[in-house]
């Protein structure tokens, strides 16, 4: 969703997590190479690729949950335009896993903000790489109701 204000949100609220000079790996899974070239790519030029293969295994066997919060504006946005970004539905996982609902309230309203504007746009027949079925799973899954948004939705359609 470039250009749009609700990532741009997600990358000034998520900006104060910083990365070593690597981001470790379980050593069977994840090379050192890869680690270093995860922690030195600038963040918006992080390649959907390279992102895809971080969020497989984000928390998991890969980083920490600081590195998750660094990496999750370019997840996000690579996630919902880019069709060799990272999976939705997993990143939601990662973030139901993370317990992304326990963080700061900040975090929190950046985070549920992008997710429904992705929503909105879907909802309003915007073209995007994931299909509004997909998209509503994955807000259900995040714990977010977009009721009110779906009734608006058919209030201004229905004028």
């Amino acid at each position: 969703m470039e250009n749009d204000a609700t990532l741009t949100r997600l990358y000034a609220v998520f900006d104060r997590y910083r990365l070593g000079d690597r981001v470790h790996g379980c050593p069977c899974c994840v090379g050192e190479d890869e680690e270093c070239a995860l922690a030195t790519t600038p963040l918006r030029s992080l390649p959907a690729p390279a992102a895809r293969m971080y969020a497989l295994d984000a928390v998991l066997t890969w980083g920490t949950v600081q590195d998750f919060k660094h990496f999750l504006p370019r997840l996000l946005d690579l996630a919902t335009l880019d069709s060799e970004g990272p999976d939705p539905d997993l990143l939601v996982k990662r973030l139901v896993h993370v317990k992304w609902r326990a963080w700061p309230r900040e975090e929190q309203a950046a985070v549920d903000a992008f997710l429904r504007a992705w929503a909105d746009r879907l909802l309003r027949a915007v073209p995007s790489r994931i299909d509004a079925p997909t998209c509503l799973g994955c807000l259900a899954l995040a714990g977010i109701s977009i009721d009110a948004d779906v009734e608006g939705l058919c209030s201004a359609e229905d004028v």
